[in-house]
């Protein structure tokens, strides 16, 4: 059975449209397997949404990392080549506030959080809900510290830096190669050509020998990136970093070229 008659029968037995989100949907392009899915499921809407009336098939493909997300419809070898990438935002100070109040109301009158400080605490643990939900829950059944906000940025700040300096830790451990490959990957924001020549000549003006950087050596680099995880490559060839947060850091240690 192909996805087409499996969706469809879904239609049928349903009596309704059938809306199919995937998600973190860039997973998909890391296989050919994968890739050959996201093409079923394109064959599918076509065909199920041949009549031009309202749909009967819509598919909303939803990812962690925007710039992995785009390889989808960017390349035009991908199914979805010339649609969009919509970002969503980030929840913002309204959802802390109201997240605030909601903690607030299981505490004791003299002992509640700000929600300065939640908000703050919030962007330090990179705008993740479980996270800060985490932090928030040990302090209140702690219930230790006679300032809840004080405790809450203290732990938030002991979070952030403890991720940096693993990440710095990460990259000071890297040859020069591998870390100009780094930085020139994470500046170009989707539009990485790691043999182009911008990309070799990015490379030379980081690299104190860059004499040897050829690339052959720049693929050395880059399979010994992928080795420890720290850049992805989708089934197709394009490469990203695999994690946002080296991204935040290196734009705050202005290490971004």
């Amino acid at each position: 059975m192909t996805l087409t008659h499996a969706l469809e029968a879904l239609r049928k037995a349903a009596r309704k449209p059938v809306l199919l989100i995937v998600d973190e949907a860039q997973h998909a392009l890391t296989t050919e397997k994968g890739v050959e899915a996201m093409f079923g499921l394109k064959a599918a809407r076509d065909a199920m949404n041949v009549s031009g009336s309202a749909p009967d098939l819509m598919l909303v493909f939803t990812g962690s990392s925007r710039d992995k997300l785009a390889h989808l419809v960017m390349n035009s070898r991908m199914p979805f080549y010339g649609s969009q990438v919509t970002p969503f935002p980030l929840l913002d100070r309204s959802f802390t506030d109201e997240f605030t109040r909601s903690v607030n109301r299981a505490l004791a009158a003299g002992n509640q959080f700000e929600p300065e400080a939640i908000y703050e605490a919030f962007v330090m643990v990179g705008h993740r809900p479980e996270m800060l939900r985490h932090l928030i829950g040990t302090i209140a059944l702690a219930n230790e510290s006679p300032n809840l906000s004080i405790r809450l940025r203290e732990d938030a700040t002991l979070i952030q830096e403890r991720l940096w300096h693993d990440i710095e830790s990460d990259f000071t451990s890297l040859s020069p190669l591998q870390q100009a490959v780094v930085r020139v990957m994470a500046g170009k924001g989707g539009q990485f050509s790691p043999f182009g020549e911008s990309a070799m000549s990015a490379y030379r003006a980081l690299v104190p020998d860059h004499a040897n950087v050829s690339a052959a050596t720049v693929q050395n680099a880059i399979d010994a990136l992928r080795e420890r995880e720290i850049v992805w490559k989708e089934s197709r060839g394009s490469y990203e970093i695999e994690d946002q947060a080296w991204l935040s850091w290196l734009r705050a240690k202005d290490l971004l070229p």
